[in-house]
């Protein structure tokens, strides 16, 4: 014969395993998964992390810079996370470099290549701007960067600077100083 307590409980137990099944889905939505998966051969000097909109700037002093055949290289990095804490909204962000023009220096900024491969190709030209006084300046854009929220994202740069020997002789150039401001904006990506 048909048992109503029985079938109450059996009710209530079936409802309380999918209650428990739909919360055991959620979790596994709410909570971040991290995962790294990064392989480079050059040291990174300077990590920049965004977790939201924002900006941050880095200047990079070349007192010490001589003429030589060898290039200068400077490694940095942009990510998406911080190592804890990953961006919850999709991100874009725009980098700008900003030199002096005390010395015949040139830049090239590679985003996750090697520089030294034949295919490897620079992602920034200059521009020279003035200021209010007059004074020269060259500016650089990269292309605009987008970054998830589903993973962890790094972008390396490799910021390449040449200061030919052939400027070795020339005094004009002894004791002059150049320096490099990065900025680097970030936003919420918009979904167009």
């Amino acid at each position: 014969m048909f048992d109503k307590k029985r079938t109450i409980v059996l009710l209530k137990m079936i409802i309380l395993v999918l209650f428990l099944i739909l919360i055991t889905m959620l979790i596994r939505k709410v909570i971040a998964r991290f995962e790294t998966e990064a392989s480079t051969t050059a040291e990174i000097q300077t990590a920049f992390f965004f977790i939201g909109p924002d900006y941050q700037t880095m200047t990079i002093n070349l007192g010490d810079i001589q003429p030589q055949d060898q290039e200068y290289t400077y490694t940095f990095s942009v990510s998406n996370n911080n190592g804890s804490v990953r961006t919850e909204t999709a991100l874009e962000y725009d980098l700008t470099m900003t030199t002096t023009t005390n010395i015949p220096l040139t830049y090239e900024l590679y985003l996750n290549e090697n520089y030294r491969d034949v295919s490897a190709r620079s992602i920034i030209t200059p521009t020279t701007i003035t200021d209010a006084y007059g004074t020269y300046f060259k500016k650089f854009e990269a292309p605009t960067e987008d970054f998830g929220y589903a993973s962890n994202e790094t972008n390396v740069y490799t910021l390449v600077i040449r200061f030919p020997k052939a400027h070795k002789s020339n005094p004009k150039y002894q004791n002059t100083i150049d320096g490099i401001k990065i900025e680097i904006v970030s936003r919420q990506k918009i979904a167009t």
